[in-house]
C-alpha cells in the first residue's frame, strides 16, 4: 500500500479549515442589500466599500480574528485595505502588501495555465490523463483509461483523496506513481467530489505539456503575462519571510500556528504565496475587467459547466467549471473560490457580466466564515446579487430512513446518520474519536440538503443517490463518503 492516512493540514486544503475546534457564534449573516441603493458613480462604489469595511471591522471584533485584508475591484475601480495584524508574535500589520498563503485559491492558477494551453492546442481537456501520463493509474483499470484533463479540473476523477506527498517529497512523478492503490468512491465524471490529489496530477500534465517544472509553467503561463510580480510558491523562503501567519485561540489568547509544511508536490493544489493587490490582477482577468496578455476566450472556457456541484463547506455551488465553484444567482454565474490551510484563510469572487471582483484574506480558522461571508456580501452589495435565504424542510419518515446510515470519507472521517424529529442528527468521529463540532442536528432545506451552524455560519451537508435514487453518499466538505453502513 502506498496510500497513508491523510492529515489534518492536507485536508483542510479546500476544506477550509473544517476540522478545526469550532468557537460558538450560531448566527448566519444575511446578505439583503436594500433595495434603494445604486451603484453608478465613484463616489458611491467607495462609500459602498467604507460601508463594507465598516461591517468587517466589526464581524472581526465579534469573531475575534487577528487581522484580514480585502480587495474589490468594479468596473475597473479597485480598493483595498487591511485590518489588525498579520503576525501577534510580531506585530505586523495586516496590509494589502503582506504575502499570504493562499492555500486552493492556487487551484485556479493550475486551471488557468491548462486552459492555456488547451487553447492554444498543446493538450485537449477532454482527452484522456494517460495521453500525456503513460504511468498514471488509479485502482480501478476503467477509471484510469476513463479519467480525463477535464475531470481533473472539476473535482470528478472519483478517486479517494488518501495520497499526501511526504514533506520531503518534492516529486510530481512520485505523486502520479504512487497513486496506484487510490480506491474508487465514485465512478469517473458523474459527481462532484472535491479532490487535491487530482489536482496535482493536473499538475503533473501542465509539466509533461510544457516540459519545465509546474512553477515555471505557472510563470510563464499565468503570472508574467498578468504582471503578478509579487506573487510566488511556498518553498522560496526569502520571498515569504514577512508572510501573513495562522493563529489558533488559546485560553482566550491568539497563538500562532507554525507555517505549514507544504511539499513542492503540493503546489499545484495549494502552493501559492500571493498579495491582495497581486490577486485583484488575478480576479481582474477573470472578471473580464483586464485580461493582461491572456486570452479572453480562453478565460470564458474556464466558465463552461462541466459537471453538477453541491455542498462545498459554508456554501452550496451549483455547477463546477474548470477549476472554478460556479453560482446561478438571479441568472448570473457568479465564480467562486476558497482556501483555508493552518489558520489561513481565503475567499475569491468574480461576475464577469458584472466587471466585479473581491478577495479575501483571514489568518485564523474563525475567519472561514468571516471571509465567505464577506464575498457574499460583497455580490449582494456591490452588484445586488444576493443568495436567497433558506427554508426549513421537515423530512418525512420515509426521507429520513432512507439518509440514515453510517458513511465514511476514507482515511479520513466516520459520519453515522440518523433521524431526529424531522430532521437528521450526524455524529462525526475520526479515529474512533467523536468531533463534537462537526456533529449535531441538522437545519433541512430539502430532502436532501441541510446545514448546522458552524463558525459564525453554517456548514452544508448534501445526500447523493446512485442511480436507483438510493441515497449512496453523503457530501461533507466537499467530499463524497460512501454509505458503508
Amino acid at each position: 500500500m502506498t496510500t497513508t492516512t491523510v492529515s489534518r493540514r492536507h485536508l483542510t486544503i479546500g476544506a477550509a479549515a473544517l476540522l478545526t475546534p469550532a468557537l460558538a457564534h450560531p448566527t448566519a449573516v444575511g446578505y439583503a442589500r436594500p433595495a434603494s441603493m445604486e451603484i453608478s458613480t465613484e463616489g458611491q462604489v467607495l462609500e459602498t466599500f467604507e460601508t463594507l469595511m465598516e461591517w468587517l471591522a466589526t464581524k472581526i471584533e465579534e469573531l475575534g480574528v487577528p487581522g484580514a485584508a480585502v480587495g474589490v475591484t468594479f468596473r475597473g475601480q479597485r480598493f483595498t485595505r487591511g485590518m489588525g495584524i498579520a503576525n501577534v508574535d510580531s506585530g505586523l500589520p495586516f496590509s494589502p502588501t503582506t504575502p499570504f498563503g493562499i492555500a486552493s485559491l492556487t487551484k485556479i492558477f493550475t486551471a488557468t495555465a491548462l486552459a492555456s494551453l488547451a487553447h492554444n492546442g498543446a493538450l485537449r481537456l477532454g482527452g484522456p490523463v494517460r495521453r500525456h501520463l503513460p504511468d498514471f493509474t488509479v485502482a480501478d483499470p476503467e477509471a484510469t483509461e476513463a479519467i480525463t484533463v477535464a475531470h481533473l479540473l472539476s473535482h470528478t476523477g472519483g478517486w479517494a483523496d488518501v495520497l499526501e506527498p511526504e514533506t520531503d517529497q518534492d516529486s510530481l512523478d512520485w505523486y502520479v506513481a504512487n497513486l496506484h492503490d487510490a480506491p474508487q468512491v465514485v465512478p469517473v465524471g458523474t459527481h462532484f467530489s472535491y479532490s487535491n490529489s487530482g489536482f496535482l496530477v493536473a499538475g503533473a500534465v501542465a509539466e509533461q505539456v510544457t516540459g519545465v517544472c509546474y512553477e515555471d509553467a505557472i510563470l510563464e503561463l499565468v503570472l508574467h503575462p498578468l504582471g503578478m510580480t509579487r506573487t510566488t510558491f511556498a518553498r522560496d523562503r526569502e520571498a515569504t519571510g514577512n508572510a501573513a501567519v495562522g493563529h489558533e485561540l488559546i485560553d482566550d489568547t491568539y497563538a500562532t500556528l507554525p507555517p505549514a509544511e507544504i511539499p513542492r508536490a503540493v503546489h499545484p493544489s495549494a502552493g501559492i504565496v500571493s498579495t491582495i493587490d497581486d490577486m485583484l490582477t488575478f480576479v481582474e482577468a477573470h472578471a473580464t475587467i483586464d485580461p493582461g496578455r491572456l486570452d479572453p476566450e480562453e478565460l470564458a472556457s474556464m466558465r463552461r459547466p462541466l459537471a453538477t456541484g453541491g455542498s462545498l463547506g459554508p456554501v452550496i455551488v451549483d455547477q463546477v467549471g474548470v477549476g472554478w465553484m460556479l453560482l446561478d444567482t438571479a441568472g448570473e454565474t457568479v465564480l467562486m473560490s476558497q482556501g483555508g490551510d493552518s489558520g489561513l484563510i481565503s475567499a475569491m469572487v468574480a461576475v464577469p457580466s458584472r466587471e466585479f471582483g473581491m478577495i479575501v484574506f483571514a489568518n485564523c480558522d474563525a475567519g472561514m466564515m468571516l471571509a465567505n461571508d464577506a464575498v457574499l456580501r460583497g455580490l449582494a452589495e456591490f452588484v445586488d446579487l444576493a443568495l436567497p435565504e433558506p427554508h426549513p424542510y421537515t423530512l418525512t419518515g420515509d426521507e429520513a430512513a432512507d439518509a440514515e446510515g453510517r458513511y465514511e470519507i476514507p482515511g479520513w472521517l466516520t459520519i453515522d446518520v440518523a433521524p431526529d424529529d424531522g430532521s437528521l442528527q450526524l455524529s462525526t468521529s475520526a479515529g474512533g474519536h467523536e468531533i463534537p463540532e462537526m456533529s449535531g442536528r441538522f437545519t433541512m432545506v430539502s430532502a436532501r440538503t441541510g446545514f448546522m451552524p458552524y463558525l459564525g455560519g453554517r456548514m452544508w451537508v448534501d445526500l447523493v443517490p446512485d442511480d436507483s435514487e438510493g441515497i449512496r453518499w453523503l457530501r461533507f466538505a466537499g467530499r463524497l463518503a460512501p454509505r458503508v453502513g
